[in-house]
């Protein structure tokens, strides 16, 4: 894996742990958290309504209240007075004009009536008969026991669905008086819009059947929104049995509670978009530049050029990186030049050695054939150099082998003339275009030069002092795959001044020489 798929592996990574552990603590620990103030919120807006429910019967107990007082004025009336005919401006001393009807009645109920109210006469939705009986029934039993005070409740009748109710029970002197009165409200839609909207709320009053069937499909539970941001409550009556069935309309929610909502992927996409940016900056500040290093580096390792750098113009730790690699290649190139010297270089005299002289012959076999030049080889050996180290010591033929490297040094100057020592105490040259008389001059002065050192060489007993043989060879490449043949030949040219008596140079002889 490269070092850019690495890092889009990294950052592809951290975008979704990132997503994941986003997720994790918004679920787990953030949503939570709201989800618990907007569902104590909720239920305050229940109470609320709750609390609205209670004031108004309260203000139903009050009116009843009211009536009492007023109907104690009757007291000190005569008994033989009718009390029918003041039942309707008692009632509307207890409210009239805002109830659906009232019952009055003595405290069995067997004389009892039931009157409409300015409600149910201005909407024209008068009681039935059957209500009244059904409401005796629930409210006088409530009764026993409290005369002189009031009650109020909540109660579902068979026949006119949700009430709220007050009523009051008093024993008066006068028989004639009703001894109980009980306020109606229909809790209705008017009635609850009433209500909501002093509040501020929004509430719906709903059937039992649509009530269940949407709390089924939401699959919440009363006092828990479903995803419309609607909640549903009830409300019981005095005998614990639902009366109303209400649903609320709460302000959209303010938190985000989808596992994958458009909030998370826009955040998500935000967060891929700038991982991206910080993706490309890297390939393009990191990645890029060390592909570019690489190859670099390839091409060094290939072509042994250590004097090629590394390119990159940035300032930072990177580039210092770089630096130090560069100086690094600067010295690598040092010590290679001079490792590549060492080995084509004679650690004693400072000439050519073997391996030298082999790339310079295949350099100048090319040379002379493209261009037709005479190429002479000139090779020296040491007379009786072996006996020369056994009398004086190795330290002394050292020291004859560096001098005879000196001569050779100044006798072949051109840039193109190739001096290497490939024996112990062999020798020899490589020129281009020179004939074979100059060759041969050549040669001659070398051994001359060494002769006038005068440097004792008891052992050599022709002349007791060192000398040294030359054989010279030159001629055309004409066909030769090589420039071995002449090499040979000026090998074979030694080998005849050997035998003539040494301290001499000896001329192989053909037909390519290039003498006139």
């Amino acid at each position: 894996m490269t070092t850019g798929q690495r890092a889009l592996c990294l950052i592809s990574g951290n975008v979704i742990l990132t997503f994941l552990l986003t997720l994790l603590a918004r679920n787990l620990l953030i949503n939570p958290d709201l989800l618990a103030i907007e569902q104590a919120a909720d239920r305050k807006d229940i109470a609320r309504f709750e609390q609205s429910i209670d004031r108004y019967r309260n203000i139903l107990e009050g009116r009843i209240r009211r009536i009492y007082s007023a109907a104690g004025l009757l007291e000190g009336l005569d008994s033989g007075i009718q009390w029918q005919p003041l039942v309707h401006p008692l009632a509307e001393i207890g409210g009239y004009e805002d109830l659906d009807y009232y019952i009055l009645s003595n405290n069995t109920g067997e004389i009892s009536e039931l009157h409409a109210g300015e409600l149910a006469v201005r909407t024209k939705s008068y009681p039935g008969p059957a209500v009244k009986p059904e409401i005796l029934e629930h409210v006088l039993p409530r009764l026993r026991g409290a005369t002189g005070s009031t009650i109020s409740g909540l109660y579902l009748s068979t026949s006119d669905g949700p009430l709220a109710y007050a009523a009051g029970k008093s024993t008066w002197r006068n028989k004639n008086l009703p001894s109980v009165y009980i306020a109606v409200r229909r809790l209705n839609a008017t009635l609850i819009h009433e209500f909501t909207e002093r509040l501020g709320l929004v509430t719906e009053l709903v059937p039992a059947q649509t009530f269940n069937k949407e709390i089924s499909d939401s699959q919440t539970k009363p006092g828990q929104r479903d995803e419309q941001d609607a909640f549903y409550t009830v409300l019981y009556g005095d005998d614990a049995q639902a009366v109303l069935h209400l649903k609320f309309q709460a302000a959209p929610r303010a938190f985000d509670d989808k596992p994958f909502s458009p909030t998370i992927w826009v955040g998500m996409l935000i967060a891929a978009g700038s991982w991206s940016l910080v993706f490309i900056y890297v390939y393009y500040r990191t990645v890029t530049p060390l592909r570019r290093i690489t190859r670099t580096l390839q091409l060094i390792r290939q072509t042994n050029n250590f004097n090629k750098h590394l390119a990159y113009k940035p300032k930072d730790e990177f580039g210092k990186l770089v630096n130090e690699c560069n100086e690094l290649l600067k010295h690598i190139s040092q010590h290679t030049e001079k490792l590549e010297s060492y080995s084509y270089e004679d650690a004693l005299t400072g000439l050519g050695n073997r391996r030298h002289f082999q790339e310079k012959l295949q350099n100048h076999f090319s040379i002379a054939k493209r261009k037709n030049l005479l190429v002479s080889a000139i090779v020296f050996d040491l007379d009786n150099f072996k006996q020369y180290n056994d009398t004086y010591g190795h330290d002394g033929g050292d020291e004859v082998l560096r001098q005879f490297a000196n001569i050779l040094k100044q006798s072949f100057t051109r840039e193109l003339d190739v001096v290497a020592r490939t024996g112990g105490e062999e020798f020899i040259v490589l020129i281009l275009d020179v004939s074979a008389s100059d060759s041969l001059r050549l040669a001659n002065r070398v051994v001359e030069r060494l002769f006038e050192l005068n440097i004792p060489h008891q052992a050599n007993h022709a002349e007791g002092r060192v000398t040294v043989s030359a054989g010279v060879a030159t001629g055309y490449i004409n066909k030769e795959p090589s420039l071995e043949p002449i090499i040979i030949h000026a090998d074979a040219a030694l080998y005849k001044a050997k035998q003539q008596g040494r301290n001499r140079s000896c001329q192989h002889q053909n037909d390519s020489t290039g003498e006139p």
